[in-house]
């Protein structure tokens, strides 16, 4: 008995088949032929539904994370933003330049080229309506001045 709790322990971590709650029961057989084919019959359909769900879900996960590489691979690491359109203490608008767009955590499209997102720096500096904001060296900042912006969306290539 303690050799096939340990099997079904070690099955249940590697596997959706068997439940990590489950139940060994050793009894002496008292089905007669008949009921042990119905009984495994029922077993066998129960296991292969529970493992077209695990199936289904994994599916799922793996087109979500198939997505976000496909996704992370947009994300801008280095070239142009946009240009300021206005400053009011430590909040820039920025007008978002062609061939980039603004995207939420899951991907969503927040803003697109021409339209106006909200970054803020780091340390209010003057700026000029039209400074071109840029990412250098995985860094978001003015180009005029280095002036180190922030914001908290996800700044990509248009696709």
């Amino acid at each position: 008995g303690k050799i096939f709790k340990r099997i079904m322990e070690d099955v249940a971590q590697i596997t959706p088949s068997v439940s990590q709650q489950h139940d060994i029961f050793i009894i002496h057989p008292r089905l007669d032929h008949k009921q042990a084919i119905e009984l495994l019959r029922t077993t066998i359909i129960s296991d292969v539904k529970e493992l077209e769900k695990w199936r289904e879900k994994l599916k799922q996960e793996m087109l979500e994370k198939t997505r976000d590489i496909q996704m992370a691979s947009r994300i801008l690491t280095q070239g142009e933003v946009g240009r300021v359109k206005k400053v009011e203490g430590d909040e820039v608008e920025v007008i978002l330049s062609p061939g980039v767009e603004a995207l939420n955590t899951k991907w969503d499209t927040l803003a697109s080229a021409g339209e106006i997102i909200l970054m803020k720096m780091e340390t209010p500096t003057p700026l000029s309506l039209g400074d071109l904001v840029v990412i250098e060296d995985e860094n978001l900042c003015i180009k005029k001045d280095k002036t180190f912006l922030t914001c908290d969306i996800i700044l990509c290539k248009s696709s």
